[in-house]
């Protein structure tokens, strides 16, 4: 039994619990309130700092706008309903007998009803205003809209309507609804409250409490009546309902006749609801609520059915041909496939060498190592430290001695998990960036198999000025994820030398400064990081780099536009910077089809749902610093950025105001073209030839892919996101063009026939986008002759892989321990014929790392595979075709050398590398009795020992042929290779590359090149 005395120490005990209570919901609300307040003020400091405030002040000034706009407008109604409510509520005096709920809430509430019935408005209004600053897009489309020059079919309208106005007024049109709706059952249940409604015994309402909710469902139904007229009718040009996308025949000749209807229909029901007003009975709600259910069920939904059942879909072909006419000619503007020139390309078979030679140089340029396969060896060679790592390699071309050529490019970035302590000031502090660039030349290796570096190392070395960096620091970069704070009381690690770490005291200029108390605070609150308030390491003039990753700091400067995942490096004027592309889409261009692009992973920036594409912006991201610029492409003919430029004034620059030697580096973006490809391969037909599209006899596709995902021959094709083989990813060639004068830096995509299982593997065009400086963004397409059939990229796969010829090396090469990748298949159009070039490489088993070994080509059915390009042209096309010199010779780098080859190398040349041999076996001594003092001076020795021996052989081969594919002869050259060193640790690697420079390279210097391959041709 309970002893009495205890109850009010339970109570106690509830209501401390309730204070508790109490305390951490303020804890936690206040920590929601600093946390984004935080997020507010370091964004802030962001823009700030990265000289982009004026984005951030449109972004939240028009953010704020519209939360207050609408906050103000759904209190106003509000607010003034609930008023209403009140007035119309009946005196306590006349209430019924059985409102005792209804006194009982008067009695309590009725003292504070103003006070109440606002606080409740404010309340709803908040929550109704708050989400509608996420239309701070369209908001601003809408204000700053501009006219596309092109008029929708059905209603004559300027695209500009469906792209910038409808979506907002779309938008606008629901919340009005949902703000009406909510507002009829709020006041609904304050007249129920009030006693206006009962519903004990007979339900009853007071006749002016009818009049109010009447009032408010007329507004509904005119706002729906204006919708229906002004909103509904124009998003028929959006429609998915026929064949295609866009107003389809039941659209126009059913579904918009009965929007019309349905626009009469609700306003009569207005006028109903507005004059039972006065009547005030229940028969004119029901009358025009119950008239518009009927309507818009019959008329709106069964009666299109039953026309798309039984009238239109037995007769599509015939009755949707003017509305896929409608779909051609928008969707071939809205993805910008509509300016492509079609070229014929008779894929004829009758080169000869004197054609060869005519396009020599398009052979010299084709690229050997394949960024997809070969990555491992750029790795082992110049990743050096664990806790650097290569970024994705990449083709772009630069001048190497006074030569254009192709070159394979990477850089050195952090990798902060491999760091061996992972301490906040370590990961933060301490190794806050990458190092130097890594690019060796993409059509050539040394006589060994390996990438032939022109920069890399540590220190970062360079043979080639255009490839030469004053400020080696990488802060930026694409795999970077957290946040650093350079110039702190701590050094910074450049990188480990044989002497120590090599650091940097303040090298890193970019970011935002955290002297400040205030500053200190909002980060480590924001970031969840308590030290960077409390260390000491930190000095008034640090600055902490709150965002590193490359793509994520331009999706946060450009919010409105889709970015690009594939940022690439560019070294101009001794600084590396990052290039990467932004796009303008939208989903709303009328009678555009939405793009497909299934095959690309969902982190591209091209994955989603749009039906309107351009290639709009550049962004041109400096790695050391951070500073980034914007380029527009051609504003004037995509109205979409245009109208992004009069929202955001001063943040663009036209494309020719970016500096020249950047421009000589632009890449028509990979994704963009599978996309561009895959459209125009359904939608490369006129408009006229509608009844052809329908039938999709003529429709294409983008090519399977021509690899595995490790180019091992034995594996199957790689798969992609949906489960089928993957697409071809465009490959960058440098290639002269048939009716071109000179080489320029194209993507090529092939297209092969659309089939309902799969594509068919035949080629029937190439899609070819031009990346030059003068040309940038022209697409052609070379297509083949229907009647011809013509090796797409599969079955070239196919083809090489099981000709005699290759499969038999293949399964030799494959043996003891090795392992044989192929790299993409290269389609290189020689005048009007194609040649497939495909480079093989040979790999140990336990080491993965892939050497150029030999290199394959087929030419119809002809497959041939040698240890150099020259060679296996030769074995096609007769010797003369493989000469690289006036008398044609060529030495095959699997054959023995003439005796001469090795007199040929001077004596001076020979004692130097012998005593650089000498020397490293001595340093090997010392190093296993542990002398390393007496160890370093033999490795530096032999590393001066081996740059003058380079020197004096590069000196003495001036003038030659450069190999376009590995030589692996032997010559005795090969010793100065770091690589052919025998067999040692890695750090005796490290130091003798570090000591000697760039690796020096078997190959001789550039072959010359005409006056037509100048740097403004790239």
């Amino acid at each position: 039994m309970r002893v009495p005395d205890d109850v009010p120490h339970r109570a106690r005990g509830r209501r401390r619990g309730i204070w508790i209570l109490l305390v951490l919901v303020l804890v936690l609300v206040l920590v929601l309130v600093l946390q984004g307040l935080a997020g507010f003020y370091t964004d802030f400091l962001w823009y700030h700092w990265t000289g982009l405030g004026r984005v951030w002040r449109t972004v939240v000034g028009t953010k704020v706008a519209l939360a207050a706009a609408f906050v103000v407008l759904g209190f106003a109604l509000l607010s003034t309903s609930f008023w209403l409510v009140d007035k119309i509520a009946p005196q306590a005096m006349f209430m019924a007998p059985d409102t005792e709920l209804v006194r009982r809430y008067q009695a309590v509430v009725g003292p504070h009803a103003f006070a109440i019935r606002n606080l409740l408005a404010f309340v709803v209004s908040l929550l109704l205003g708050i989400g509608t600053s996420s239309q701070w897009q369209h908001w601003l489309l809408f204000e700053n809209a501009v006219p596309f020059g092109r008029t929708d079919p059905l209603f004559g309208r300027d695209a500009s309507f469906f792209v910038f106005r409808l979506p907002f007024l779309s938008f606008l049109v629901d919340w009005v609804l949902v703000a009406l709706f909510v507002t009829v059952v709020l006041s609904a249940v304050g007249h129920f409250l009030n006693g206006a409604i009962r519903l004990q015994g007979s339900p009853r309402i007071e006749p002016r409490a009818l009049a109010h909710l009447s009032l408010l469902l007329g507004l509904m139904a005119l706002v729906r009546a204006w919708a229906y007229y002004y909103v509904d009718r124009f998003a028929l040009d959006l429609s998915n309902h026929g064949v295609v996308n866009g107003a389809s025949y039941t659209d126009v000749h059913v579904r918009l006749p009965a929007i019309t209807l349905l626009s009469i229909v609700s306003l009569v029901a207005f006028v109903l609801l507005v004059v039972n007003v006065y009547q005030r009975n229940w028969v004119l709600p029901v009358v025009a609520v119950g008239l518009w259910a009927f309507i818009a069920l019959a008329v709106g939904v069964v009666y299109p059915a039953l026309v798309q059942t039984f009238r239109v879909t037995p007769s599509q072909s015939t009755l949707e041909l003017p509305y896929i006419q409608r779909n051609i000619e928008a969707t071939k503007y809205a993805m910008d496939v509509n300016a492509i020139s079609q070229r014929p390309f008779p894929a004829n078979q009758d080169l000869t060498p004197t054609v060869l030679k005519q396009y020599k140089q398009t052979l010299d340029d084709a690229v050997l190592w394949d960024p997809s396969v070969v990555a491992p060896t750029f790795g082992k060679y110049q990743d050096i430290h664990s806790y650097y790592s290569l970024t994705p390699l990449t083709v772009d071309r630069y001048m190497l001695h006074g030569v254009l050529e192709p070159v394979v490019t990477a850089v050195r970035e952090l990798e902060t998990s491999a760091l061996p302590n992972q301490t906040w000031a370590d990961t933060h502090l301490v190794y806050t960036h990458g190092y130097g660039v890594v690019a060796a030349p993409a059509n050539s290796a040394t006589p060994d198999g390996t990438p032939d570096f022109v920069a890399g190392n540590l220190p970062p070395t360079s043979s080639s000025s255009a490839l030469r960096l004053r400020e080696p620091g990488v802060f930026y970069a694409p795999g970077q994820d957290q946040y650093v704070v350079v110039q702190t009381r701590q050094p910074e690690v450049d990188y480990q030398a044989s002497s120590g770490n090599q650091s940097s005291q303040g090298s890193g200029s970019g970011g935002v400064p955290i002297g400040s108390l205030l500053s200190r605070a909002a980060f480590a609150i924001h970031f969840h990081d308590f030290n960077l308030l409390v260390s000491n390491l930190l000095t008034a003039r640090s600055r902490i780099i709150p965002i590193t990753g490359v793509r994520a700091a331009v999706e946060k400067a450009l919010p409105f536009l889709r970015v690009g995942a594939h940022p690439y490096a560019v070294v101009a004027h001794g600084q590396l910077y990052w290039m990467l592309d932004a796009y303008a889409s939208s989903i709303d261009y009328p009678y555009a089809q939405p793009a497909t692009n299934g095959f690309l992973p969902s982190s591209s920036g091209l994955a989603g749902s749009y039906d309107y594409v351009r290639d709009a912006v550049k962004v041109v991201m400096n790695a050391h610093s951070g500073a980034m610029r914007f380029y527009t492409i051609n504003a004037k003919s995509d109205p979409l950025i245009e109208s992004y430029e009069r929202a955001f004034p001063g943040i663009f620059q036209p494309l020719s105001k970016m500096n020249a030697v950047l421009r000589q580096h632009l890449r028509y973006p990979q994704d963009l073209l599978m996309v561009q490809a895959a459209m125009y391969g359904r939608y490369h037909v006129a408009p006229s030839a509608a009844a052809l599209f329908y039938s999709e006899s003529a429709t294409w596709d983008i090519s399977q892919t021509s690899t595995s995902v490790d180019g091992e021959p034995s594996k199957p094709l790689e798969s992609g996101p949906d489960g089928n083989v993957a697409s071809f990813t465009p490959v960058y060639e440098l290639l002269q063009l048939p009716g071109e004068q000179g080489p320029t830096f194209n993507a090529v995509e092939p297209l092969v026939p659309y089939g309902k299982t799969g594509s068919v593997p035949t080629l029937k065009a190439l899609l070819v986008a031009d990346s030059s400086a003068k040309g940038y963004g022209k697409l052609e397409s070379f297509v083949t002759p229907a009647d011809v059939s013509i090796a797409g990229p599969g079955l070239a796969n196919s083809e090489i892989t099981s000709s005699a010829t290759v499969s038999k090396q293949l399964t030799l090469l494959g043996q003891v321990g090795s392992v044989v990748s192929l790299g993409a298949v290269q389609i290189l159009p020689i005048a009007g014929s194609l040649l497939y070039v495909r480079p093989l490489y040979v790999s140990s088993a336990q080491t993965q790392l892939p050497e150029l070994r030999d290199v394959v080509i087929l030419y119809g059915q002809q497959v041939a595979m040698a240890p150099t390009l020259d060679e296996a042209l030769a074995q096609v096309f007769g010797a003369a075709a493989g000469a690289t010199s006036p008398s044609g010779s060529n030495p095959s780098p699997g054959a023995a050398q003439p005796a001469s080859s090795a007199s040929a190398i001077p004596g001076k040349v020979r004692r130097l590398v012998a005593e650089a041999s000498a020397a490293y076996s001595a340093g090997q001594k010392d190093l296993v009795r542990g002398n390393l003092g007496a160890y370093q001076h033999q490795i530096e020795e032999a590393g001066r020992d081996l740059v003058a021996a380079q020197r004096l052989l590069t000196a003495t081969t001036a003038g030659a042929k450069k190999p376009r594919a590995v030589q692996r002869s032997a010559p005795a050259t090969t010793s100065l290779r770091i690589a052919s060193v025998p067999n040692s640790d890695a750090s005796v690697r490290r130091s003798v590359a570090t000591a000697s420079g760039p690796r020096p390279s078997a190959k001789v210097p550039s072959r010359t090149r005409s006056a037509q391959y100048k740097a403004g041709d790239a």
